[in-house]
């Protein structure tokens, strides 16, 4: 029972060495936002009802005079297409900007957010996908980090390169990230890693 306790202990220490030998790191907030845009004129529920029910109305009085089926036709289908945009308008519509996270991507928020993410020598930093239909400027904000030696760095000293796995476009501080669904590179502290690495 001792040599078991003895080297549990033993077992602890050296995956504390093993855990400290490379205590590199960075912590970055993003944040993103779209630009302003002109208003979008939209109708409420009710008023696209009572627009439905006159364009029935409208599409009947047109065709009264015409064979039976088109009579009873028209007006339906007029009915049923503004049913289905009245519906449209009740569902919830969710414009995202692919919020950061770690690869795979995950989609979060809307065309403004922010995500505060740490990249590690054995976990790059996510990927920024925008897929909310405008262009958003992206901003970093330096938390903390740490390079491989375990000296932290400061805001000042911490350089912004940026990556994604696979990728070579990069949502670098204060660029404007087009609305095209592909992946972009974040921002870590280049001097996490040991220049010869």
């Amino acid at each position: 029972m001792k040599k078991l306790i003895t080297g549990l202990v033993a077992g602890l220490g050296f995956a504390q060495v093993a855990y400290a030998q490379n205590p590199a790191f960075s912590t970055i907030r993003i944040s993103w936002s779209a630009g302003e845009t002109a208003a979008v004129p939209t109708m409420s529920v009710y008023a696209l009802a009572l627009l439905t029910a006159l364009v029935t109305l409208v599409v009947y009085r047109l065709t009264r005079n015409q064979g039976s089926l088109l009579r009873m036709l028209a007006p339906v289908a007029a009915l049923g297409i503004g049913a289905l945009a009245t519906v449209a308008t009740m569902l919830p519509n969710s414009v995202v900007a692919g919020a950061p996270s770690q690869p795979p991507v995950l989609s979060g928020g809307n065309c403004s957010g922010t995500a505060t993410y740490t990249a590690t020598p054995g976990l790059a930093p996510p990927c920024f996908v925008n897929t909310c239909g405008q262009p958003v400027q992206v901003t970093y904000t330096f938390i903390d980090a740490m390079d491989e030696f375990g000296t932290p760095i400061t805001e000042g000293n911490c350089t912004f390169n940026y990556f994604c796995p696979g990728e070579s476009d990069r949502a670098t501080d204060g660029a404007s990230v087009p609305s095209d669904g592909a992946s972009y590179g974040t921002a870590y502290c280049q001097e996490m890693f040991a220049p010869d690495s």
